[in-house]
């Protein structure tokens, strides 16, 4: 009894010595600035709205790859083909990349999406999405083209407009599109090095595939 007595007569200056301290806290803790998040780091991005930016600009064939009216296209003119460009930048560490797709809805069905890992012509990562709901993992392997995922019917796939992200990380990448998880794979290797934009046809031509908002950020 005489604990629980004593106990209740410093309770009320406790309580005061308490809430002044917490004000304090609470003034304090305004005056703060909260560090940038690693994950909401720019590490690159590119609106296309400067032609002299630094990615590819060629045309072999009718096959392309350049800036178009404040955006960047990709055009195919020969059937089951894979055409891409890249901005020459490097990235060793695990990262996130986005970007807003259109499909000319004139031309034919084709794939199109987003690289990473990047080494050479032969050796990178690229993660697809076609106009009809389809769906493609793959990677370049010493020239060798190699499925690693493949789907069909993703009903998040707009025949024209798509906003892809792809995580390319050491111990998986993941293909998002419209805000929708519909592709995730492991990683074979660590996929560092540049990224990319391409571009892929299927039996018929011409292709046409437009991106914008291209933005690389730390995962």
């Amino acid at each position: 009894m005489q604990i629980h007595r004593h106990i209740s007569l410093i309770l009320p200056l406790a309580l005061l010595i308490l809430l002044s301290a917490c004000s304090n806290g609470i003034e304090d803790a305004a005056e703060i600035a909260l560090p940038t998040q690693a994950w909401d780091v720019v590490l690159f991005q590119d609106d296309f709205s400067n032609p002299k930016s630094g990615w590819d600009r060629t045309n072999q064939g009718g096959n392309s790859t350049d800036y178009a009216d404040g955006k960047y296209r990709i055009t195919l003119a020969t059937p089951q083909q894979d055409i891409w460009a890249n901005p020459y930048q490097y990235f060793d560490k695990d990262i996130i990349v986005e970007v807003d797709a259109w499909q000319n809805p004139r031309t034919v069905q084709a794939a199109y999406g987003i690289i990473c890992g990047y080494s050479d012509v032969n050796n990178f990562y690229a993660l697809t999405i076609g106009g009809v709901g389809y769906v493609e993992i793959f990677r370049y392997q010493q020239g060798k083209r190699l499925t690693l995922a493949s789907a069909e019917n993703q009903a998040r796939i707009d025949p024209e407009y798509n906003h892809l992200k792809a995580e390319c990380a050491s111990s998986a990448l993941q293909l998002w599109v419209n805000g929708s998880l519909v592709a995730e794979v492991e990683a074979l290797e660590v996929p560092y090095g540049d990224v990319g934009l391409i571009g892929s046809s299927f039996d018929e031509v011409p292709v046409e595939i437009l991106f914008d908002n291209f933005v690389v950020w730390n995962q």
